[in-house]
């Protein structure tokens, strides 16, 4: 897990492109966690105005999946911290950052398309 960086040292492999890449990512992830907490807070202030047009499984299922996406994303954001302080660099392409990227993205898009399902459920579907 060494990656063969040196450690506290001055890196010349720390180019203006990996800081750029780096700065996106973690740009990036936190628009991610932004939205998964708008989607959170619209489904909640959705639940105390209009409760009669939720299904409960598909509630706690949103709640849930925009809840790991904020976590995934905290989780990738803290191990790109720790990889700045150790390496005093961040290689956005290693591939533990990358799968913490890619569930965090995958399970927003879940969200928001369980969120869309839920808005368009059949009326037979909502709890009562």
């Amino acid at each position: 897990m060494t990656d063969n960086l040196p450690e506290r040292e001055d890196n010349p492999g720390y180019t203006a492109a990996i800081q750029d890449a780096s700065h996106l990512a973690t740009t990036l992830t936190q628009q991610f966690i932004t939205i998964a907490i708008g989607c959170i807070g619209f489904t909640l202030g959705m639940s105390f105005t209009m409760p009669s047009l939720l299904a409960t499984s598909i509630f706690w299922g949103i709640l849930t999946v925009f809840g790991f996406s904020i976590i995934f994303g905290l989780l990738f954001l803290m191990h790109t911290i720790a990889l700045l302080s150790k390496y005093q660099m961040c290689d956005v392409y290693k591939p533990s950052l990358r799968i913490l990227s890619l569930v965090q993205i995958a399970l927003t898009i879940f969200g928001v398309g369980l969120l869309c399902l839920y808005l368009n459920l059949p009326k037979g579907l909502v709890r009562k």
